[in-house]
């Protein structure tokens, strides 16, 4: 896993966290909105980290859009790291919408980049399909299949 997008609303804390994982060797996109960070996903990196986002409607709404591969151009299989999960109910909620790993907003940078390299060695020995979407088309490359509205 090399290139990361994380997403933080608060300018001082998404600086460091993108200095932390700089320094862990990450090619790192930073951005502090949520539909800067639908504009980043279709540039496809290697994972997701959703931080502090608390357990929004906004967040969750990310998550679900990105596994229903309602983002352009976005795999729906990336791997996302949530840290902000600091109770079950936040935790489940983001496990159900879509994430592989939630942490609690305490949680140090060291334990985020474990996190993602927990996350790339489940996802790095097998390369994610290459997958287009546009409008109700859907072409699967590596399948070498096509579907418009869900029919092959």
């Amino acid at each position: 896993m090399q290139s990361v997008l994380i997403v933080e609303a608060d300018e001082r804390r998404l600086g460091e966290r993108a200095e932390q994982l700089l320094m862990d060797g990450y090619e790192v996109d930073a951005v502090g909105a949520f539909q800067a960070a639908r504009i980043k996903l279709a540039e496809r990196p290697d994972a997701l980290v959703l931080c502090n986002a608390g357990s929004g409607p906004e967040t969750i709404g990310l998550l679900r859009e990105l596994r229903a591969g309602e983002i352009a151009r976005a795999d729906p299989a990336l791997p996302v790291l949530v840290v902000g999960a600091d109770d079950d109910a936040a935790a489940v909620r983001y496990y159900r919408a879509g994430a592989d790993l939630a942490l609690p907003s305490h949680g140090s940078p060291l334990l985020v980049a474990a996190g993602l390299e927990a996350l790339g060695r489940r996802t790095g020995g097998e390369q994610r399909r290459q997958i287009v979407r546009v409008g109700s088309l859907t072409v699967d490359c590596d399948a070498r299949t096509a579907e418009v509205n869900r029919r092959r």
